[in-house]
């Protein structure tokens, strides 16, 4: 199993609140999205992945990273043990 954790960065529409909800509902919907939670800071969300090999990993993170209101994605794929 391959596994990675997506850190997300929403994308900010001045005058327009962020879909924090929706987008998360959204990403969850996603097969292989083991989790996903918005988080306070500098970082506005966190997904957990999981995949049974390295390009459908990919593939996931990429229709993570195609939701109109995440802005980017930035992945840590986790090394195996």
């Amino acid at each position: 199993m391959h596994r990675a954790y997506v850190l997300l960065k929403f994308r900010h529409t001045p005058g327009q609140a962020v879909p924090i909800q929706e987008t998360l509902e959204a990403i969850r919907a996603i097969p292989g999205v083991k989790e996903a939670y918005a988080l306070f800071g500098d970082i506005d969300g966190i997904v957990h992945v999981e995949a049974a090999n390295p390009k459908l990993l990919t593939a996931i993170i990429q229709q993570i990273g195609a939701i109109s209101a995440i802005e980017r994605t930035d992945t840590r794929i986790v090394v195996p043990s």
